[in-house]
């Protein structure tokens, strides 16, 4: 026997916030599994009201009203929705294999503005990067980032001024006594600056045995 699938509406008794849903469970005790929608549930209390929009056990049928009610109410653009992605069905804002649309990131960014990070989050964060070891595939992505980015400036045409590039020479000099002094790894016998040198030379050197 089919289960019934029911299309829902929530409304947040609190805040207005609404979230168009589906599940096979009781609707009512359902809380909903759309990512913003379930952090705006721990900020503010899963204090709601719930609406069944549809019922049915056929799942075409299902997704062809749900689709309807999405466009019709432009759940994914209007802010007065937490929908990440269109009901059709699949559950959630989760899916694999596909890239958020422009409207998606930007809803995505509006609702992020203004979120405060706690200091324990902050620490938290801080502990789970200890220790963590960045494959070479990782470090090549990353070089070829760096280097995009000074492309695309270089090709913008953004270059420094012989002013700004004075003043970052001086803050260097001043931050770092003995910058511009040199000096010689005893292992290599590399020879540069001591800020370059005490960072790969010396005890730090590939040659060092």
């Amino acid at each position: 026997m089919s289960k019934t699938i029911y299309l829902y509406l929530k409304t947040h008794n609190k805040t207005g916030l609404k979230y168009l849903g589906k599940t096979v469970q009781n609707p009512y005790e359902y809380c909903g599994s759309g990512l913003v929608w379930i952090r705006h549930l721990k900020k503010h209390g899963n204090d709601v009201t719930t609406e069944i929009l549809f019922e049915t056990t056929d799942i075409e049928e299902f997704k062809k009203v749900s689709l309807e009610y999405s466009e019709k109410w432009e759940i994914v653009e209007s802010k007065e929705f937490a929908n990440l992605m269109v009901e059709q069905g699949a559950g959630g804002d989760t899916f694999s294999g596909k890239k958020h649309t422009p409207e998606t990131i930007k809803k995505i960014s509006e609702r992020k503005k203004g979120t405060i990070v706690s200091e324990e989050t902050r620490k938290k964060l801080s502990e789970a990067g200890k220790g963590r070891v960045v494959s070479e595939e990782t470090k090549i992505k990353q070089v070829a980032m760096r280097r995009a980015n000074n492309s695309y400036g270089k090709s913008k045409g953004y270059t420094h001024t012989d002013e700004y590039k004075k003043h970052m020479s001086e803050l260097r000099k001043n931050n770092n006594p003995g910058f511009s002094q040199k000096s010689i790894c005893p292992y290599c016998k590399k020879e540069g600056q001591n800020a370059i040198m005490k960072r790969w030379h010396f005890d730090n050197c590939k040659d060092r045995k």
